[in-house]
């Protein structure tokens, strides 16, 4: 049997990395909102839980509702979708042979343990693979990058990689629990089968985004206040929760630069903004707001002003 990925980060690491302080190797400046503390932690402790993308049997309602999804989704998205969702379908069935069929044990000796190298870390591979599609955009400095990702097609694989950064979240997962509270069988497809449902809604804001007017805005910071990330690195700056309207995603890829993404925008496909101390302390604040557990920073004293507040 394969290594079982135990640690499965839904933050990527190679993300993180741009907030290291100086001489730290693997440690990043934490402040534990709950806990009300700032500590030097390790890479590999945050922005993970223990097999958070581990497959779970579906039921016959959750199969029901992903045979809808994958029905209903774009043309240009069943194959992927349908690919996707075949996975679950093979476990869930793999699974009941299993428990059901004693032949299969005595014809396959290792099957539990292949069954569980296939629980623990099929998701974790395909959410790798989406990761280093990533590369590109978080190495962008300026606006001149970002063209060149447009030129050779590579545009695409980074606004992927976004949506999926964005939906992967366990901040992300609560929020689909909590808002299907009064719809048992969508809730039970967002516990049982939670890779599945972000991937399949980043594949198709991505798709959507793509075929719309969007804007992309490189944003960079000199203003010696440093931009923050969190366990929910990309939030919708816009979003009126009141009206249930806005959208402008912003992702900070290090202290000093950001990426914004709007559609439906009247402007270039491409811009640069220097950022002020006003625009940094707003999104510095909403992303304080939009973490759930922890917040990343460069330098321990810009995450205790937070605390202090």
């Amino acid at each position: 049997m394969g290594n079982l990925t135990k640690k499965q980060h839904y933050v990527w690491r190679k993300y993180l990395k741009a907030w290291l302080p100086s001489g730290e190797d693997a440690r990043i400046y934490t402040a534990f909102k709950a806990q009300n503390k700032v500590n030097l932690v390790a890479l590999m402790g945050v922005g993970q839980q223990s097999y958070f993308y581990k497959m779970h049997e579906l039921t016959k309602q959750d199969i029901d509702l992903i045979k809808a999804m994958v029905h209903g989704v774009s043309d240009i998205l069943k194959g992927i979708m349908s690919d996707i969702a075949t996975a679950y379908y093979s476990y869930t069935e793999l699974k009941y042979l299993y428990r059901t069929d004693p032949t299969v044990k005595q014809k396959h000796p290792n099957i539990e343990q292949d069954i569980k190298e296939i629980e623990i870390n099929t998701f974790e591979k395909i959410e790798g693979m989406i990761e280093n599609m990533g590369h590109r955009l978080l190495e962008c400095s300026g606006v001149d990058d970002l063209n060149k990702l447009e030129v050779d097609d590579g545009i695409q694989d980074a606004l992927l990689y976004f949506f999926v950064q964005y939906g992967r979240t366990k901040n992300m997962y609560d929020r689909y629990v909590n808002g299907f509270a009064e719809s048992p069988k969508h809730q039970s497809l967002i516990e049982h089968a939670f890779p599945f449902v972000s991937l399949y809604f980043a594949f198709e804001l991505c798709h959507s985004t793509i075929n719309s007017n969007w804007h992309i805005t490189y944003v960079k910071n000199n203003t010696g206040i440093p931009f923050i990330t969190s366990d929910q690195p990309i939030i919708n700056y816009a979003y009126n929760e009141e009206t249930d309207e806005g959208f402008e995603l912003y992702y900070p890829i290090s202290p000093v630069s950001a990426i914004i993404l709007e559609v439906d925008a009247q402007s270039p496909q491409y811009s640069e903004y220097e950022a002020d101390e006003k625009f940094v302390n707003s999104r510095n604040n909403k992303m304080w707001e939009n973490a759930q557990l922890h917040v990343f920073a460069n330098n321990e004293e810009v995450l205790k002003d937070f605390l202090n507040k």
